[in-house]
């Protein structure tokens, strides 16, 4: 009973990866270079594993796997290191597997957030793609493989639908694009962890995904369970639409691939001409308006009510740094927004002492300890140590301090990263603004 349910997983597996265009004899051939995106979580475990026994399978069973792991560094070090450790001694564990530990510097994933005014969750996502593309392209691989499962389909369609998403987004997590591939879209979550339980193999458990302070953890622990409870067959109902609204979004796309913008860089702008764009249908208006966005660089997210201005032909409209005006013969869209001074600030505080801060000295301690000259004030309340602080980025529910010069008005966060009753390791932060 336990092999067939092991040998019926991995035939899944091996389904999932033709159906991303790659043959078994090319996936396992010497010649071949793939790789595979490993967190040490369950779903990614069971890829690798199962990855490394379909190869055992075949004629060339030392066929190089190539694996990347990524640290954030946006957690506690032993949580994180830990699991970076847990994946590199995995793949130590089978013949030629060979893994890539890639850190991203601390504070980093936060500085991306801010600049792309998006949430922590969807800043390490962007760095983590970054880095899988880089080894791509460093080491000639053809195709890299990612752990997303059906559970993570369902939630990305739900999660986009209450976004407001169009057919596109409601397709959810594509099997293929460019050169990632998602063999597990149709293995469940329960069908992973009673794969490693049956070859007791252990994973790692990240105890942010029970933080509901992110929309896909609060759809994940609170909307899903009340689903299963309350609209039996929900799940089938929704992969069904997301397949409905693939079809359609791929319809629409070969429409959008007949249409061309005229880009003019040093100007960024982005023309057409108005009676091509009013000649098609308001769906593929509003595509070829992202599509313009996307060409002139623009990561902020535009409201909809500009773009459905647009659309209708009620124009001008401008704001969140663009500009879409009607001339006589084109329409045209304008990147006005000029560079704006962003102050990133991120540091970990392990003990007591002074440290030098954005136009500013903090002061951490267990009672006043400001020189009895400072006009500073104690921020927040009292700590334990460490302590992080960095600036406020999209999901933070409230700042904790405001640090203000003449141009920069500096929001600020400060938390523990441990729970601990040691009175020892208690404090409280002072600042003092240097003067400028």
């Amino acid at each position: 009973m336990i092999e067939s349910f092991i040998h019926q997983f991995e035939e899944k597996v091996l389904q999932g990866i033709t159906a991303c265009g790659i043959s078994e004899d090319s996936l396992f051939c010497p010649a071949s270079r793939y790789a595979l995106g490993v967190s040490g979580g369950a779903d990614s475990t069971a890829l690798l594993v199962a990855f490394v026994r379909l190869r055992n399978r075949c004629s060339h069973p030392l066929t190089p796997l190539y694996v990347v792991t990524v640290n954030h560094n946006i957690r506690p070090e032993k949580e994180s290191f830990g699991d970076a450790e847990f994946v590199a001694n995995l793949c130590a564990a089978f013949p030629a597997v060979f893994c890539t530990v890639s850190s991203v510097p601390q504070g980093h994933i936060l500085s991306v957030a801010a600049e792309r005014k998006k949430g922590i969750e969807d800043a390490a996502r962007f760095v983590r793609y970054e880095i899988f593309n880089n080894f791509c392209q460093e080491y000639k691989i053809e195709s890299f493989f990612l752990a997303h499962t059906q559970n993570d389909h369902l939630e990305t369609v739900l999660l986009r639908f209450l976004q407001g998403s169009d057919c596109s987004g409601l397709a959810g997590i594509m099997r293929t694009r460019g050169k990632f591939c998602r063999p597990l879209l149709s293995i469940t979550r329960a069908e992973i962890e009673r794969y490693l339980k049956e070859l007791h193999i252990s994973y790692r458990v990240d105890k942010t995904n029970m933080d509901p302070s992110y929309l896909r953890n609060r759809i994940r622990l609170q909307l899903v369970p009340l689903l299963d409870t309350a609209f039996n067959g929900w799940r089938s109902a929704l992969l069904s639409g997301s397949e409905k609204a693939f079809d359609d979004s791929n319809t629409l796309e070969a429409q959008l691939s007949e249409l061309r913008w005229i880009t003019d860089d040093q100007k960024n702008t982005c023309c057409m001409q108005r009676s091509v764009f009013f000649s098609v249908s308001p769906a593929i208006r509003r595509r070829l308006l992202y599509t313009a966005f996307s060409l002139l660089h623009i990561s902020e997210r535009i409201p909809y009510h500009l773009v459905r201005n647009c659309i209708t032909g009620n124009l001008p409209v401008s704001g969140k740094g663009i500009e879409i005006i009607l001339n006589q013969n084109n329409l045209c869209i304008r990147k006005y927004a000029p560079p704006r001074k962003k102050i990133q600030f991120f540091v970990i505080l392990n003990k007591k002492g002074i440290y030098s801060g954005p136009y500013g000295t903090f002061y951490v301690c267990n009672e006043q300890c400001l020189p009895d000259d400072s006009n500073g004030k104690q921020l927040g309340g009292i700590y334990t140590l460490p302590v992080c602080i960095r600036t406020m980025v999209p999901g933070d529910k409230q700042r904790s301090a405001v640090i203000s010069s003449a141009d920069t008005d500096l929001n600020l966060v400060i938390f523990s990263l441990v729970s601990n009753s040691d009175n020892k390791n208690f404090c409280r932060i002072y600042y003092t603004e240097r003067s400028l």
